[in-house]
This record gives structure tokens, C-alpha cells and sequence, in this order.
């Protein structure tokens, strides 16, 4: 049989990934498991001559503050009380530290919407999506903005 204990959803805040966590949420409260929502703050790199170290602190401090309140957000207004929840903000490429996560916190699956980079873009950069399911210490259920409705025993 197979134990699901801990879900990771990771999210971006769009639709594609509010899709995904109602998903993780539904197996969460099948499997009973605890439920990982994670949200990504990517650096940025400004040309100097913009922004001085001063203005690229307080952007990351900004981006990060705002993370923090979006995620709580998402877990206050998406995920029900009973399911037990924890989220995180983290810091670095998204596929990068989607895969750390998992590893460290040993989770069982992976729940996560598919959007991504099209034509130049996806050729040079790949997806999140794609590179987080080719890296993933567990199996990666990735769910696309309009997928059809399951049923989770």
C-alpha cells in the first residue's frame, strides 16, 4: 500500500497553481497528510548603473515581505482547517529549491501546476515544471489549469 505522509505544492500564485493545490489539498485529507506549500523568491540581478546595492535590498526585501504575506494568504484561504499545513518561503532557482525541499523534509509526492516558457524562451530556459520532475526525489503529480475534476478516495 502505498503511504503518503508529507505533499509538497509548490506555488507561484497564479491559477495554474491555486489548480494544483486544490488537488494537493484533496490528497491531503484522503492520505491524511501534511501539507507543504512553498513559494519561490527568486534573485534578481540589476545592472548597476539602475540600483545601487541599497535599491537591490530593499526589492528582495520587498519581493520576500510580499511572499510571506501571499503564502499566508493561500494557506488561510485554501486550505482547510484539519489538514495540518506548513509554508514556506524559500530563496534561489525555483526548480532548485522545490527538489531541496523535498529531499529535506522527505516528502512523499509532489503536487504542482504546469505553465510555463513557450517557443526561445522554454528552448533556453526549460520549465520549472519539467526539470523539477526529471530532478525529484518522489513522484511529481503536475496538474494543467484545466484539467478535469478527480476523485480521491
Amino acid at each position: 500500500m502505498i503511504q503518503i505522509k508529507r505533499l509538497l505544492t509548490p506555488t507561484d500564485f497564479s491559477d495554474f497553481s491555486k489548480q494544483a493545490l486544490h488537488y494537493a489539498v484533496e490528497f491531503a485529507r484522503s492520505f491524511r497528510a501534511e501539507l507543504h506549500l512553498v513559494n519561490v523568491v527568486e534573485p534578481y540581478a540589476y545592472p548597476a548603473d539602475m540600483f545601487g546595492q541599497v535599491g537591490m535590498v530593499d526589492v528582495e526585501n520587498a519581493l520576500e515581505k510580499a511572499a510571506h504575506e501571499e503564502i499566508a494568504n493561500w494557506q488561510k484561504n485554501n486550505i482547510p482547517e484539519g489538514i495540518t499545513s506548513v509554508a514556506a518561503v524559500l530563496h534561489g532557482r525555483p526548480f532548485s529549491e522545490i527538489i531541496r525541499y523535498a529531499q529535506e523534509h522527505q516528502i512523499d509526492l509532489l503536487i504542482m501546476g504546469t505553465h510555463g516558457h513557450s517557443g526561445i524562451d522554454h528552448f533556453l530556459l526549460g520549465s520549472t515544471a519539467e526539470k523539477v520532475i526529471r530532478k525529484a526525489p518522489c513522484p511529481v503529480l503536475t496538474v494543467r489549469a484545466q484539467e478535469r475534476e478527480i476523485v480521491v478516495p
